[in-house]
């Protein structure tokens, strides 16, 4: 592990940049998340009310497992970002410091 010993600094620096471009990946996960089986379903809608042949003959639709993993993709990100948010660097956590004084005894 070369890269730790030459650039200690490097975790200072790019740690607290992080969360400001994770949190809008979240965000536009989620929005994405939402947004989809809404315009599916009004497409699906759409479809049947033109009585379109492509409606197909099912009449229930199911997400994908890839559904399932887009929302659990956003459920680590957003706990990675609270996480990031949360951290302290050792030079913020402070310590109380105590003297204990031991008497002689003679």
């Amino acid at each position: 592990m070369t890269g730790q010993k030459e650039q200690p600094y490097m975790k200072g620096e790019q740690i607290p940049t992080v969360p400001h471009v994770a949190a809008p990946v979240v965000i536009s996960i989620l929005i994405a998340l939402v947004v989809y089986p809404v315009c599916f379903a009004q497409e699906l809608e759409e479809n049947y009310r033109q009585g379109a042949p492509d409606a197909g003959n099912r009449t229930v639709w199911e997400f994908g497992w890839g559904y399932g993993v887009g929302w659990g993709a956003a459920i680590f990100l957003f706990g990675g970002v609270i996480l990031l948010l949360c951290d302290k660097e050792s030079e913020e956590i402070y310590y109380k410091e105590r003297t204990i004084l031991h008497e002689e005894r003679a």
